[in-house]
């Protein structure tokens, strides 16, 4: 194929520095800031590869950076009577963001896929957690009836907002048409048990 092969090592040095502080015997304040490095591995940097039944190719790209990141997060963790929760603030700021995308469209007509670096890519959000032990057997979600038998429930989308998994689409254009048939569903309720001989 005329593509030269890339060493993709590469190395870093990050900190990751955290602060707890008892407000009182059942509530933690706690922050921490984090630096995160990933250096592009052999398949983003050096992968040649064509699907015809799909219509696309993918084409390394040797000049790939590595990704790095900053991350900030706080949060309150507590706990009452049998219950626990936790509830945290974050934000990522990621430099040299590495993600597949369409590129154009070779002489053939088959889209054209290669790993490349962003600028500015930021993750951000709020996590809530809560477990309360109603009895010895059951918890707020999962129910554990004895050794053999074990029920989980939990509830997904919450908010029922519309929204879509990154590893979804990561290789799709950003105004591809198709993009909503990816979007995750509305707010549901799960239900397993497992049973164990």
């Amino acid at each position: 194929m005329g593509y030269q092969i890339k060493d993709v090592g590469d190395s870093e040095t990050s900190l990751k520095v955290g602060y707890l502080y008892d407000i009182s015997p059942d509530l933690t304040f706690y922050s921490q800031y984090s630096e995160g490095f990933r250096a592009p591995d052999y398949e983003s940097a050096n992968t040649v590869f064509t699907n015809f039944a799909y219509r696309y190719t993918v084409r390394p790209n040797p000049n790939l950076k590595s990704e790095t990141s900053k991350s900030y997060e706080i949060g309150l963790r507590g706990q009452q009577d049998q219950g626990e929760w936790e509830i945290t603030v974050y934000k990522n700021k990621v430099k040299d963001f590495i993600n597949a995308e369409a590129m154009g469209f070779s002489p053939l007509g088959l889209v054209i896929y290669q790993y490349d670096n962003h600028d500015g890519v930021d993750i951000e959000g709020i996590e809530f957690e809560y477990d309360r032990e109603i009895s010895e057997n059951l918890n707020f979600g999962f129910y554990n009836h004895n050794d053999n038998v074990q029920l989980r429930v939990s509830v997904e989308n919450l908010t029922d907002k519309k929204y879509i998994r990154w590893a979804s689409v990561a290789e799709l254009p950003e105004n591809d048409e198709e993009m909503d048939l990816f979007g995750e569903p509305g707010r549901s309720i799960n239900a397993s048990l497992r049973y164990k001989f």
